[in-house]
């Protein structure tokens, strides 16, 4: 079993753990399974797990099972818990979309027991009328049992690349492949990822080398041609591009879409005649095929832009933020509201990763679902982090809270302590438009907050965002100074580029959280930066490209 197999598991041993309620905690196997996707290892070896279990990444139970699972390919506590959860829960349990409170009602309120009859509540309108449920969750029921049904199967970003980067690892010892690029979806950063796509580069594309490739890589059932191969790997599409050395450019781009940015770019009059099957007969790299088009080179997270090539034209280059631009995190969390890591393992993991500050926002009290920070509490959290800073570590902390913006638009509480001050909506999600439009400007407009957290409250696979007048919000957020933040939890990855957009548009000034809620977390930057890309945010108007020093004076703008 390799390391994406194993921790697939581990996220529906965490699935299971938390509708049977047991007593065994779901977190620590969705933690152990964020562990071992961060091991860039292909297999985890016995001995890995002693050593995780020393580090304390793993806990007794979490290391139990992958003990056992790599020992035997099964869990006894997987058997154990699947004997107390009711069949029809089973079956919804492989719709990886559904949240565990939904299923739940779903089988006890709706009593739907199957992924046909979910289909039918679906379509019957069921589901739309249910309180709670409504018209877009109906929508997206169907299409995920659809494609549950089909045996297809979408992945979070954040999973996505981590199967990408086994598969790529495994291609390079591919005797024929002198290079092998990650392309696709996965390339431009979409939030969710239907079908993997790698580029693997030849002496010469054959039907033969295609053939080989998918049985290297065990795709199963393939499509063959002598320009690549395309199978599944546990109910995920892979497909594998083969191109020669000379043409790596336009098959690239190509390879990595989408098809009608590729399909513009075959129009242009300076390449007429010079495309065979689609395929742009050009040499050179990727670069050096834009530059022939009398364009700069188009970023692949921008490409999805329907505008991109218009405002390419005449533009010297596209300056968009790198991961080696960003030297602190804005959004984390510590056992003192829902965190699950010490302030120091934090500290420790941003050390490791080469940041400079970590901003930590912990829950104010007003968040029903967890417990939260009183005012003396966060003075208490914000007197230690200080303590803390005292000492010359490479590593410093900026206190902040992340406030709950209630249904007047007011947050928990104020303070006049210079902390960072996050302030998002938890509750009320299914309101008017014009009811949320009014809590976030009264939130914004009040000076209470610096940073809108997950604007669109959008949970992948799970909650579609909000529908709201983005432009009033984001003209407020750029005349009050409020930055926006783009949230690269692996379940959120919100807002979305298209409302990101409209913020840039505005000209406001944007934070990246990592939302962390466990130290490893931090580690999903790469899908961070692949968010602000796709937004076109520049080094310039992120925050996190600023220094430690820089962020403390912008806290608490009012002060």
């Amino acid at each position: 079993m390799n390391s994406w197999e194993l921790a697939e598991k581990l996220n529906f041993l965490a699935r299971l753990a938390r509708y049977a309620n047991t007593g065994i905690g779901s977190n620590q196997f969705l933690d152990a399974s964020t562990t071992i996707r961060h091991l860039d290892v292909d297999e985890v070896e016995p001995q890995m797990v002693g050593f995780l279990l020393a580090q304390g990444l793993l806990s007794e139970t979490t290391a139990s099972a992958i003990s056992e699972i790599i020992k035997t390919g099964n869990s006894s506590l997987e058997q154990a818990l699947l004997k107390k959860t009711p069949k029809g829960v089973q079956s919804l349990l492989e719709v990886s979309g559904l949240s565990i409170p939904n299923i739940a009602r779903l089988y006890e309120d709706c009593g739907i027991e199957t992924l046909e009859e979910l289909r039918k509540a679906s379509r019957s309108g069921l589901l739309s009328s249910r309180k709670g449920f409504g018209e877009r969750f109906s929508r997206q029921v169907e299409g995920m049992v659809t494609q549950t049904l089909s045996g297809r199967r979408t992945l979070p970003l954040s999973n996505a690349i981590h199967l990408v980067n086994l598969l790529q690892r495994k291609v390079k010892h591919f005797e024929e492949a002198s290079k092998v690029f990650v392309a696709g979806d996965i390339r431009r950063g979409k939030e969710l990822i239907e079908k993997i796509d790698l580029l693997v580069v030849v002496s010469k594309p054959t039907v033969k080398t295609a053939q080989e490739i998918s049985k290297y890589l065990e795709l199963g059932e393939c499509t063959i041609t002598k320009y690549g191969c395309e199978g599944q790997i546990s109910g995920v599409q892979v497909r594998v591009h083969l191109c020669r050395p000379e043409y790596i450019g336009s098959a690239m781009c190509l390879a990595t879409g989408p098809g009608d940015h590729y399909q513009k770019l075959c129009s242009r009059t300076i390449f007429k005649n010079r495309s065979v099957a689609g395929f742009l007969l050009v040499k050179g790299d990727e670069e050096s095929f834009y530059k022939q088009l009398g364009l700069p080179y188009i970023p692949p997270e921008i490409r999805e832009w329907p505008d991109c090539m218009e405002l390419s034209e005449g533009r010297p280059r596209w300056d968009l933020v790198e991961e080696d631009d960003i030297i602190g995190d804005l959004h984390a969390h510590t056992p003192w509201s829902d965190g699950r890591s010490r302030l120091s393992e934090l500290v420790r993991q941003a050390e490791q990763m080469g940041l400079e500050y970590i901003t930590i926002t912990d829950h104010a009290q007003g968040i029903s679902v967890t417990k939260g920070l009183s005012a003396q509490d966060l003075e208490a959290q914000t007197d230690k982090i200080r303590k803390m800073n005292a000492f010359k570590g490479t590593v410093k902390i900026v206190p902040g809270i992340e406030y709950n913006i209630d249904a007047d638009g007011h947050v928990d509480f104020q303070t006049r302590q210079k902390i960072m001050r996050i302030g998002a909506l938890h509750s009320g999600l299914g309101d008017d438009p014009s009811i949320l439009e009014n809590r976030y400007l009264r939130a914004i407009s009040s000076g209470a907050i610096d940073i809108v957290a997950h604007p669109t409250l959008r949970r992948l696979l799970v909650r579609p965002p909000i529908e709201i007048d983005w432009d009033m919000i984001f003209s407020e957020c750029s005349k009050t100074g409020v930055a926006v933040e783009l949230n690269y939890a692996p379940d959120k990855l919100d807002p979305p580029w298209q409302v990101a957009r409209i913020a840039m548009k505005h000209g406001c000034t944007f934070a990246l959280g990592s939302d962390a809620h466990y130290a490893l977390h931090l580690k999903e930057l790469p899908s961070g930066v692949k968010l602000a890309r796709r937004a076109g945010v520049s080094r310039e108007n992120l925050l996190n490209c600023k220094s430690y020093e820089q962020v403390r004076e912008l806290c608490w703008r009012g002060q």
